[in-house]
């Protein structure tokens, strides 16, 4: 199962000129190749000494998506590895929810509805950028993983839709409230009761059916 996450959107904080398909531009340590992977006084020399750049700041002005392009070549490679193991692909979109009326003055101010009294792991979707890049973000990177499962025809859990935009489910614009988890799992779960790849426990079912009803009636 490959379920995508943000952060490649911090790959697109660079101009052009400086972005790099390996990423490079984010860190030393992307920068692979058979001698750096080998040596650790070349590792050392290269991180220290030869790489020697800034790590990128965040732009507010994007309007190109670079590693739009690179993701769905690194999600290719992945089906493909996986296919030469004789092993099943099984693609999840990203779910995100991230308000109409988002600010981040609301989001501190815990007015917007995410369900997260601990405060655990809770960033605002400024982290990644602004938030209309954000949407936009990961707009694109979902409307990748839909065209290659049925480009490539390998299943797919919908999770974007299936979590849908309730904050119930939402502890932040992209981690999950406590119930969030459980129905992330249980779509999971659903799924592959759905499609036979496994029987579960009766105890395990009458678990899904106790979550909290999805507002959409899914």
């Amino acid at each position: 199962m490959i379920y995508h996450g943000i952060n490649d959107l911090w790959a697109n904080h660079v101009s052009l000129a400086d972005f790099r398909p390996d990423y490079s531009h984010l860190d030393a340590w992307y920068k692979r190749n058979l001698i750096l992977d080998n040596c650790v006084t070349c590792r050392i020399i290269y991180n220290r000494w030869i790489y020697a750049r800034p790590p990128p700041r965040l732009m507010g002005d994007l309007s190109t998506f670079p590693s739009e392009q690179i993701f769905k070549r690194n999600i290719m490679k992945l089906i493909g590895a996986i296919r030469e193991d004789g092993a099943t692909t099984i693609l999840m979109s990203f779910a995100w929810n991230i308000p109409v009326d988002y600010t981040y003055e609301a989001f501190q101010s815990n007015s917007l509805g995410y369900r997260n009294p601990e405060n655990y792991d809770r960033w605002p979707a400024e982290l990644w950028g602004p938030p209309e890049y954000v949407r936009e973000g990961l707009q694109r990177n979902n409307r990748i993983i839909s065209e290659l499962a049925r480009t490539e025809g390998v299943l797919l859990i919908d999770q974007e839709t299936l979590m849908g935009k309730s904050l119930q489910w939402f502890g932040d614009p992209v981690h999950f409230s406590d119930e969030g988890v459980e129905r992330f799992i249980a779509n999971i779960g659903e799924f592959f009761l759905a499609q036979g790849l496994f029987r579960p426990a009766s105890s395990e079912i009458d678990s899904w059916k106790s979550l909290p009803a999805d507002p959409r009636g899914i």
